[in-house]
C-alpha cells in the first residue's frame, strides 16, 4: 500500500493532523469577531481531543530521532501550509473585502498562538488542569478584539 515506512507515517499524520474537515467550516456569526470566535473554538476543541493531542505527543517524541517527521511537523505548523483551517478562513474573508491583512500566513500564526497554542501547549504537556480549556470561549473572544484592532491602519 506504501512505498516506504515514511510515506505510511506521513500519510497517517496527513489523515489525522491537518483538520480537512474544518476547511470547509461554515463560520457562523454576524460579525468577523463571531464567525473568528466560532471558528477558532471549532480548532481549539477537534486539536483538543484526546487522540489528537496524543498523536502529536509522540510525533514530538520522534522529531528527535527522524528528520523527516522533523520536516513535515515543521510544514504543518508553518505558516505557508495553504491547507491549514485558520489560514484559509484568513484568506477567505479577506478575499470577500471583509478584513484587510497583508501577509495571511503570518496573521494565521499570531491568531493561533495567542488565542490557541497556549492551551495546546499546556494540555501537551500536562502544567495546567483540563478545565482551563472550559474558559476559552471569553479568552478567545478577547484575543479576536485585539487580533482585529491590530489590523486596522
Amino acid at each position: 500500500m506504501f512505498s516506504s515506512k515514511q510515506e505510511m507515517v506521513e500519510q497517517l499524520l496527513r489523515d489525522r493532523l491537518l483538520l480537512s474537515d474544518l476547511r470547509d467550516l461554515t463560520l457562523e456569526g454576524e460579525t468577523v469577531e463571531d464567525q473568528l470566535v466560532f471558528g477558532l473554538q471549532a480548532l481549539g476543541e477537534t486539536m483538543m481531543e484526546e487522540k489528537r493531542l496524543n498523536l502529536i505527543r509522540v510525533v514530538i517524541a520522534e522529531v528527535s530521532r527522524n528528520p523527516e517527521v522533523s520536516r513535515f511537523l515543521r510544514d504543518f505548523f508553518s505558516s505557508e501550509n495553504a491547507q491549514f483551517p485558520l489560514r484559509l478562513w484568513l484568506q477567505k474573508l479577506s478575499d470577500t473585502g471583509r478584513i484587510e491583512i497583508g501577509n495571511v500566513g503570518e496573521a494565521s500564526d499570531i491568531l493561533f498562538g495567542s488565542a490557541l497554542a497556549t492551551f495546546i501547549l499546556f494540555e501537551l504537556s500536562h502544567c495546567r488542569p483540563r478545565q482551563a480549556w472550559q474558559d476559552s470561549p471569553a479568552y478567545i473572544r478577547k484575543v479576536v478584539r485585539m487580533f482585529l484592532s491590530g489590523l486596522k491602519p
